[in-house]
């Protein structure tokens, strides 16, 4: 049975998606990465949006890991002591911005840059179809 996220508390909303969606990203996207590199080294006289294809890889992994690093120790401990606050009634931690929002509003562009990264691999890969 699939979880509801929305039934779920901050700090069991963070565990999933730190449990479950970054350690998906921290296994697999090496991996993609060293495959994406191979094949471009492979075929990239018979395919050479190969050798473009890696790069774009790369860059998706580098740019997810700092994004999943920000998260787990910025953004996430925040948001856990925020509603920790609500329960002990003091204020959170002092934090390198003045809102939650911020940092949100930061990693919700760079999961835009990821979706921009992805379409783009799309694209030049006719949606992720083997050569001929």
């Amino acid at each position: 049975m699939p979880i509801d996220p929305a039934t779920l508390s901050i700090e069991r909303l963070i565990q999933l998606i730190v449990r479950a969606h970054h350690q998906y990203i921290r296994r697999e996207l090496p991996r993609l990465a060293e495959m994406a590199q191979e094949l471009a080294g492979k075929h990239n006289g018979r395919a050479p949006e190969l050798i473009h294809a890696a790069e774009l890889v790369e860059h998706l992994r580098t740019d997810l890991s700092a994004h999943i690093g920000k998260g787990e120790q910025v953004l996430f401990p925040f948001m856990a002591q925020m509603d920790q606050d609500s329960i002990i009634a003091y204020p959170a931690a002092h934090a390198c911005f003045r809102s939650v929002s911020h940092p949100i509003f930061m990693m919700m562009h760079e999961h835009a840059t990821a979706n921009l990264i992805i379409a783009e691999l799309r694209d030049i890969t006719a949606d992720f179809e083997a050569p001929a």
